[in-house]
């Protein structure tokens, strides 16, 4: 059963802004859903870098800046809150070239769940499962 994160500071999401916001004009987006379009970049520290995905809210004109904000906030928060081994954790946000923050999480090199389920060697019955495991 997925928990929720204790609700204190170092639940706060990280600002990856200076690591991203220059490179994200530089390149075109790897997928793209109903909300929001993906970039694939590399974030370096002092130590290391990391492959992450960077999440941006599409501006649907037929839909008012106050359901795409509250769409976003929505993600985000539950996001935050959810701590579970299958789920990818939200690493942190970026301000970008947009009026909502991005959203940044470690890049899986499988791609979107149903990427990998055409890619893995699954019996029929376990990939059903998987598939609608994800739905509301």
């Amino acid at each position: 059963m997925t928990e929720p994160a204790p609700e204190d500071d170092s639940s706060a999401p990280s600002d990856f802004t200076s690591q991203i916001s220059e490179t994200l004009k530089l390149g075109s987006p790897c997928n793209s859903g109903s909300f929001g379009v993906v970039y694939r970049r590399t974030i370096k520290s002092s130590k290391d870098s990391m492959e992450v995905a960077v999440k941006v809210f599409k501006i649907d004109p037929g839909r008012t800046m106050e359901k795409i904000e509250k769409t976003m906030r929505r993600e985000l928060l539950v996001w935050l809150r959810l701590k579970h081994s299958t789920i990818v954790p939200l690493l942190g946000t970026a301000t970008v070239e947009s009026p909502f923050p991005a959203l940044v999480s470690q890049w899986m090199s499988s791609g979107t769940l149903y990427m990998y389920l055409e890619q893995v060697t699954a019996t029929v019955s376990t990939k059903i499962e998987l598939f609608y495991a994800t739905r509301p």
